[in-house]
């Protein structure tokens, strides 16, 4: 069975590096990705389409986002067993450019070996495609308690890097509701934008929301490694409704404000009808 490399060209190594400064728990997902392709010389499967296959090794606890993308044929990833019995098939995920990707979680309840198969949907496709991977350990996925700031959004920041598919909860038609949130009992949301959001407090009047939305940037610095970021701020003052829109971005350094997958926010928004917002967004 013809196997692809193990190695994989790394992507955001900063997260594969940082760690909290007040916590054990590893800031950032294991990321790998790499290009191959499908070709005619490839083994196949029963049915005639040409796969590339990848061993994989998890541990008890661990957790896996496995995608694969390609332009000139729909891909498809399944998991199949040491032993060629079970298996199990990836998600179709449509991305806003117009292009399929094939997406499949595994959380591992046992230490265990498997291999990723990568194919196409019909006999005689073949191309050019990106696959790749997304992991946490254990310790990056065991919920963390309550009244752990540091570990709760340490949790998110995992998560959102994970393209938050590792992240449970329930999908309506325009987003997700996740099963968590930085303060618990909120409401911790992913829009058909890929934009996640939770209104972390709601003060009522705009002096209580300034110092709200300050405590929270600071305890959010306390956190993070602020070596691995950079601070930008933006000040925004709508001239229709009178909102003011105050926002602190933490970008990866180099990233620029909203980059995807590089840039979250704490945003203080203050309504001169006293409807006021400290908002955590997540890019």
């Amino acid at each position: 069975m013809k196997q692809l490399t193990t190695v994989f060209c790394s992507l955001l190594v900063w997260l594969c590096l940082l760690a909290t400064s007040n916590a054990q728990v590893a800031v950032g997902a294991y990321t790998a990705e790499q290009q191959a392709n499908i070709t005619a010389q490839d083994p196949t499967m029963t049915d005639g389409r040409n796969f590339k296959n990848l061993p994989v090794t998890m541990k008890k606890g661990e957790a896996a986002m496995f995608y694969m993308r390609a332009i000139t044929f729909q891909p498809q990833i399944y998991i199949i067993d040491n032993a060629q019995v079970n298996w199990r098939q990836g998600d179709a995920v449509l991305g806003s450019d117009g292009i399929t990707s094939s997406i499949l979680v595994l959380k591992a309840d046992k230490d265990t070996s498997f291999n990723v198969i990568f194919t196409t949907d019909i006999a005689g496709a073949s191309g050019d495609f990106v696959y790749g991977m997304r992991q946490l350990d254990a310790a990056q996925m065991t919920v963390p308690a309550e009244n752990d700031f540091c570990g709760r959004i340490t949790y998110m920041i995992n998560h959102w890097q994970c393209m938050w598919y590792l992240l449970d909860g329930v999908q309506v038609e325009y987003y997700k509701t996740f099963n968590f949130s930085l303060v618990p009992g909120n409401a911790f949301e992913l829009d058909d934008f890929f934009i996640a959001s939770e209104d972390v407090y709601d003060p009522e009047t705009s002096e209580e929301t300034k110092a709200k939305g300050a405590e929270l940037i600071a305890n959010i610095k306390k956190c993070l490694d602020m070596n691995a970021w950079e601070i930008k701020e933006d000040y925004y003052l709508s001239d229709v409704d009178g909102v003011e829109y105050s926002t602190t971005f933490f970008n990866v350094k180099g990233a620029s404000n909203n980059d995807f997958m590089m840039s979250f926010a704490v945003i203080v928004e203050i309504d001169p009808t006293g409807l006021n917002y400290v908002v955590l967004e997540f890019y």
